[in-house]
């Protein structure tokens, strides 16, 4: 079957970009032709270990769109978009932080069983728009996999993928393998690297996620299905990103990482659209710079916060 390769990335939350591998590792639903998600996260004014004011606010989005709907070797496209505004007086953090990139996937062909695609993309990353050159970079990736058992839905997968903003081996290809099995029609396992994940519902309605990369998060989250057009759920998450400073010159990038506990509630009133309601608390906040995350000098501690965030998700 075809389409069973997309399925070696497609169980993180819904966070996981859409200009990266998941453009053409995550599954689309029969027909559908275009998804986007949007969020605004507000949280409290707390203090940074500098005794400087600090408020976050930030602002979200992705999306993909394909082709030929139904079609799942249709070519797709993606963006992601990310504003931080820090709103705080410390002198070694800027105003505001942006990341925006662009890409495009295809499905290149097949033989003796094996499929294989292709993606690549653009993007920005820092404290104004486009307005340093050192702050684009590229994302690349490509993937070859085979189904090996129809009746547990088993794939074998190789990844090969490339991030130049990447907030561990970055400007490095991570290559990967990857192993999808379904034990019973309850549990389905993702086991490999860079990715390993599960997908559980030990009971109609209920469904629990987890799902561990090798660069940088570990993501949780439990959902309950209340009535067809509203659910709950609960959350644990961890971000890291990065961003090209002019001040950092051309080898170092500001690094931002945080983890969040979050709960909260889900309704569609029609089968395109969602809006969600949540509440939570962010912790191990930092600021740091260098090369990547595991070569980086201090920058600034960030005290704990509670936050509330709203979003938007549309399909059609």
């Amino acid at each position: 079957m075809l389409l069973l390769i997309v399925l070696v990335l497609s169980w993180g939350p819904v966070s996981f970009a859409q200009t990266g591998a998941t453009l053409m590792l995550k599954p689309w639903e029969p027909e559908k032709l275009a998804e986007a998600q949007g969020s605004a996260l507000f949280a409290e004014k707390v203090r940074t270990d500098n005794h400087a004011d600090y408020q976050l606010s930030m602002y979200d989005s992705s999306g993909r769109v394909r082709l030929f709907p139904g079609q799942e070797a249709s070519p797709r496209f993606g963006y992601d978009f990310l504003k931080m505004d820090l709103h705080s007086n410390d002198p070694g953090l800027p105003d505001q932080l942006y990341d925006q990139s662009v890409s495009a996937g295809l499905f290149v062909g097949r033989y003796s069983g094996w499929i294989a695609g292709v993606s690549a993309g653009v993007g920005y990353a820092g404290d104004a728009p486009f307005g340093d050159g050192n702050g684009w970079y590229y994302l690349g990736s490509i993937g070859i996999g085979k189904e090996l058992d129809t009746k547990h839905e088993s794939v074998l997968a190789f990844v090969l993928d490339y991030d130049g903003n990447r907030t561990r081996f970055r400007d490095f290809p991570v290559p990967g393998v990857e192993y999808i099995y379904r034990f019973d029609p309850h549990i389905r396992m993702t086991l490999g690297l860079p990715v390993t994940s599960i997908l559980w519902t030990p009971i109609e309605k209920l469904n629990i996620e987890a799902t561990y990369t090798l660069t940088d998060r570990f993501d949780a989250s439990v959902t309950y299905d209340v009535t067809p057009h509203f659910s709950v759920f609960s959350r644990l998450n961890t971000r890291q990103e990065a961003f090209w400073l002019e001040q950092l010159g051309s080898h170092d990038r500001l690094l931002f990482q945080e983890r969040s506990a979050e709960a909260g509630v889900k309704f569609s009133p029609i089968d395109q659209m969602s809006l969600i309601a949540s509440g939570g608390y962010m912790f191990n906040q930092e600021f740091s710079a260098g090369w990547d995350t595991t070569h980086s000098l201090h920058v600034a501690d960030i005290g704990d916060a509670w936050f509330f965030r709203v979003g938007l998700e549309l399909q059609f």
